[in-house]
């Protein structure tokens, strides 16, 4: 996951990769995310989900610090109500528009740092790096009996039976 986040281009982008890896978010509870729905001290304490679920997401440090980092960077006069990530078009008469990022924008950003980064086959989705790290998150919870921190994680399982 390092290798991924040091191949980001920008603040923005490590903290939205953190968020789908770290934090399990889908890029729809990404883009939905607003600057107040974060809480440095903890993570994310309400996500609106799929099927308008709301959830406490924690975060570990590093995502945490990432996050915070690019609000210092990127957004240090933004008020809280204003979305967490945005995009910025430039128009002719030189003044900047900034809006909410779409879900769009996040997929083509995944897919971009996966060819960057030589990940190989289909697909580079955002989907897929939630997939890995909830596999990671897995394997160190199963060593320290942790509890699960995303609020997927019984969600994205597949069912045997």
């Amino acid at each position: 996951m390092q290798e991924l986040l040091d191949r980001c281009g920008t603040q923005r982008d490590r903290a939205i990769v953190a968020l789908l890896a770290y934090g399990g978010l889908r890029r729809s509870e990404v883009v939905t995310l607003d600057i107040a729905d974060f809480d440095p001290g903890f993570g994310l304490p309400r996500v609106h989900g799929k099927g308008g679920h709301e959830a406490a997401v924690p975060l570990p440090a590093l995502a945490r610090a990432i996050v915070a980092d690019h609000l210092r960077a990127d957004r240090p006069d933004a008020a809280a109500s204003e979305p967490l990530f945005v995009v910025r078009y430039p128009t002719i008469a030189s003044k900047v528009i900034m809006r909410r990022m779409s879900g769009r924008h996040v997929w083509t950003l995944v897919r971009d740092l996966g060819e960057r980064s030589g990940i190989k086959g289909p697909p580079r989705a955002p989907t897929r790096v939630r997939g890995r790290a909830a596999e990671a998150n897995e394997e160190s919870r199963s060593r320290s009996a942790a509890p699960a921190s995303s609020p997927h994680s019984n969600h994205d399982r597949v069912r045997e039976g």
